[in-house]
Parts: C-alpha cells; sequence; structure tokens
C-alpha cells in the first residue's frame, strides 16, 4: 500500500494539468503540491499519506526541495524499486529506471496553496474512453509521438498497485459510457 500511496498522491497532484488554451495563454494546475482532498476523486489519499509518515520524511527535507518535487521524487523512487529493472546492488545503472529518472528529473516546481483550479480535472469513469481523452490525450499526454494512449493506459494502470475500493476512489461501478 505505501507505494500505491506514494505514486498516487504523485498522480493526482498532476492530474489537474492543462495545457494553454492558446498560444499565449497560461497552462495551470500540474505538479504543485496542492490536491484538495475534499474532492471524491482524492477520497483514501489524506487517510494514506498520514499512515505512510511522508509528512515527517518530507520534513526532513522541506528547506532544500519544495513540496510538488519531494512528491515526485518519492513516486519515481518507488517506481523505480518496483521495476523488473531494479537492481539494489546498482540502483542507477545503465538501463534501470532509476538512471532513467534521475537523467531526466527537473526540479523547481512551487507549491500552490489554493487548489482552485482542481475541479472536474479528472476524468469521469461515465465518460469511458471520451473522458479518459479529455484528460490525457487533450492535455497530460499530448504530443507525445502517437504514445498518447499508451501513456493514458498506463497510468490509468497504476490503480492496480492500491486497493481501488470506493472509500479510496469515490466511485462504484465500472469504467465507460452506458452505449459502450
Amino acid at each position: 500500500m505505501y507505494a500505491a500511496c506514494l505514486v498516487e498522491t504523485a498522480r493526482h497532484d498532476f492530474m489537474d494539468y492543462r495545457k494553454p488554451t492558446n498560444l499565449f495563454g497560461p497552462s495551470s494546475g500540474g505538479s504543485d503540491g496542492c490536491i484538495n482532498f475534499t474532492d471524491e476523486h482524492n477520497d483514501g489519499l489524506a487517510d494514506c499519506l498520514e499512515n505512510s509518515e511522508l509528512a515527517t520524511i518530507f520534513e526532513k527535507y522541506c528547506t532544500k526541495v519544495s513540496l510538488p518535487d519531494f512528491l515526485i521524487v518519492a513516486a519515481e523512487a518507488v517506481m523505480a524499486m518496483t521495476t523488473d529493472t531494479f537492481r539494489s546492488n546498482d540502483y542507477y545503472g545503465d538501463g534501470t529506471l532509476a538512471k532513467a529518472y534521475m537523467e531526466n528529473f527537473k526540479a523547481g516546481r512551487t507549491h500552490e496553496q489554493e487548489c482552485s483550479s482542481t475541479a472536474d480535472r479528472m476524468p469521469n469513469p461515465e465518460d469511458g474512453c471520451d473522458g479518459l481523452s479529455s484528460i490525457f490525450i487533450d492535455n497530460i499526454f499530448a504530443n507525445q509521438g502517437g504514445r498518447e494512449w499508451e501513456f493514458t493506459a498506463a497510468i490509468s494502470g497504476a490503480h492496480t498497485l492500491g486497493s481501488a475500493t470506493v472509500a479510496n476512489l469515490g466511485y462504484d461501478g465500472f469504467w465507460g459510457s452506458a452505449d459502450e
């Protein structure tokens, strides 16, 4: 459950990202350390974070790294240690996910205190693939060289790490529209 908590927290933190609406408009949301815990899509995150003692760990580093950067690093560390390329004796070795994360990490995210831009920014399970497309394909994974749906499937599959219960997800039912 620890791995699921860290990955889901980082994932739910960035899922409210929206690309600019025009060439000069700002993007909004993204990995900013601001999670609206009253949103039903985030049910279970507050409890898992409290149980994981992540806040206690962050206190040791809060003067050196922002909260959103810390959440990304924590989630990437867990993913790197749970992949088939993990090597405890050569953590950052060639071909490891840990090395790929380390080489591509860009620090500098800032922590937003207000989560006002998060409303209605998660996919609605009742909308099926159209709901996933409006969030991931149109915004988060836009222009990924034809791999948009592959990335969408991977990020959606992150729910398999934890316990996809009504208490954790705020949703009871099957993913898909009524006409599918």
